[in-house]
């Protein structure tokens, strides 16, 4: 049973409303009720509050709160009481349990959420009820974004006076001193780069080693604090990225009928943020040249990775995911259906996926990188004692321990790094050489179509972009075909 009745003064006119529902029996079989006051909304006139739209929006209020006092009489773990329901809980709860972990975002984007939505908690407070963030709380952490708020890095600082006590299982305490008892901890041993504490929260002012770790001499021990800093103010993209999460946490709330509207709706065009233009990197087709020659004195492995990145336009990981299986040396294609991020939460800190657009590809291969292809397999086949079938799932790039697992990740920014300081070349990532492979097909004669086909972009907008940067070559060309066409009228007049 529910029911919504009408509070009103003697003169009739109505001064808020009584929300009542039954939501089961006790023991004794006696009804319970559960009931709530809501006020009459004061911009609303008589003839408003008579009016369908009023009583459609009214109803709607009441079956969200019956069907929430429901679940929550019921035990269920998805019961909310929206009166009391707090923005941080609802992020945590809700938002981060039911719509970031649901299984369909990658790693990296859910990294990027929950990273986003601690910085939104932590201005938020933890009191602020979700109901409470309307359109003057969005608009107070907009200018919080642009004004106050500082990115913040973590520095590891030594401590000293650390004391080590062995125990008669081989394991061993170690203890150090600090004024900064909350402070995150990590222990080291001296001369390596292994960690012995899996989460930082469970290191304070003493942690026990295992006997496979612990060799009981101080002096091998490093203990070092995590100091959190502030650094610069936020840029335009950060602040674009913060916005986004907010409006999307905002979004779902109103998407389950937790708040009336997402308030974001209701900014101007002038006061959503906007991201810094984004401004393409490449290399002139000269200096791509010397890129290209430069790649002859490097490895064999890193030689091949970057010349297939710079002819076919694949993105880092994309490269990364290629398995012997997706070269046809016949058709003289690559088939693009994998890419490889960073996982910190993976056993191996790799999470192999779809691609970015989710979508499988064939690009055409160079001879040129198909000799180089067949180059590299015979030096694996040797390198690991094995013979490569066709079909074969190891990976082109492979991590040096294992020939089904993809090099790190990072692997090819550290290695391009690399290569340009050692041959004199500008700095550029290998998401540059993406960016070099579109702009040298466009100096190639090929047409904005052509190139989004190559950079498989869902959206031409995106590969206007590249338009927009074009060398000063494809800039000369276009300024002589014009000079000639005038000339050519002009003669012909």
């Amino acid at each position: 049973m529910a029911i919504i009745e009408n509070k009103s003064k003697t003169t009739g006119k109505v001064i808020s409303y009584k929300f009542m529902v039954c939501v089961g029996r006790d023991n004794d079989g006696k009804q319970v009720w559960r009931t709530k006051t809501v006020k009459r909304p004061e911009e609303l006139t008589d003839k408003q509050l008579e009016s369908k739209k009023w009583r459609d929006d009214l109803q709607k209020q009441f079956d969200t709160w019956a069907e929430g006092k429901k679940r929550e009489y019921d035990g269920d773990p998805l019961s909310v009481d929206l009166d009391k329901l707090t923005f941080a809980d609802f992020v945590k709860d809700h938002w981060l349990a039911y719509f970031v972990h649901d299984g369909s975002h990658k790693p990296k984007s859910v990294e990027f959420y929950e990273y986003t939505a601690a910085n939104i908690v932590d201005y938020f407070g933890d009191n602020i009820k979700l109901r409470q963030v309307n359109l003057a709380r969005v608009k107070a952490y907009i200018k919080y974004l642009n004004t106050e708020a500082r990115s913040k890095s973590i520095v590891l600082e030594p401590v000293t006076d650390i004391t080590v006590t062995e125990n008669d299982d081989g394991s061993a305490l170690v203890e150090w001193k600090t004024n900064s008892a909350d402070m995150g901890y990590t222990i080291y041993r001296r001369g390596t780069k292994e960690k012995y504490a899996k989460k930082l929260s469970e290191i304070k002012e003493s942690t026990f080693l295992d006997a496979e770790h612990s060799t009981v001499k101080p002096c091998r021990y490093i203990v070092k604090r995590r100091i959190v800093q502030e650094g610069e103010p936020y840029n335009k993209t950060t602040i674009k990225h913060h916005f986004n999460t907010l409006r999307n946490i905002l979004e779902y709330a109103a998407r389950l009928h937790y708040i009336d509207a997402d308030p974001c709706k209701d900014l101007g065009v002038k006061e959503k943020p906007k991201s810094k233009k984004t401004e393409i990197e490449f290399l002139p087709s000269k200096t791509a040249y010397r890129f290209i020659q430069a790649l002859d004195e490097e490895p064999l492995y890193w030689r091949c990775y970057f010349n297939i990145v710079i002819t076919t336009g694949l993105r880092r990981g994309e490269a990364l995911a290629l398995q012997w299986r997706d070269i046809d040396h016949d058709k003289m294609i690559i088939h693009v259906e994998r890419n490889v991020t960073r996982d910190t939460n993976s056993e191996n800190h790799r999470h192999v996926g779809e691609t970015k657009s989710e979508e499988k590809a064939d690009v055409p291969m160079m001879p040129r990188v198909s000799e180089m292809i067949k180059a590299l397999q015979k030096e694996q086949e040797e390198k690991y004692d094995i013979k490569i079938l066709p079909n074969s799932t190891a990976f082109l790039f492979c991590a040096a321990d294992d020939i089904y697992k993809t090099a790190y990740p990072t692997e090819p920014t550290r290695m391009m790094r690399k290569i340009t300081q050692r041959h004199n070349l500008p700095s550029v990532s290998p998401h540059d050489l993406r960016h070099t492979a579109a702009t040298l097909a466009l100096e190639a004669g090929a047409n904005l179509k052509q190139v989004q086909t190559l950079l498989r972009h869902k959206d031409p907008a995106t590969t206007m972009l590249y338009y927009a940067g074009v060398s000063e070559e494809i800039q000369r060309q276009t300024v002589q075909g014009i000079e000639s066409l005038i000339t050519k009228t002009a003669k012909a007049e």
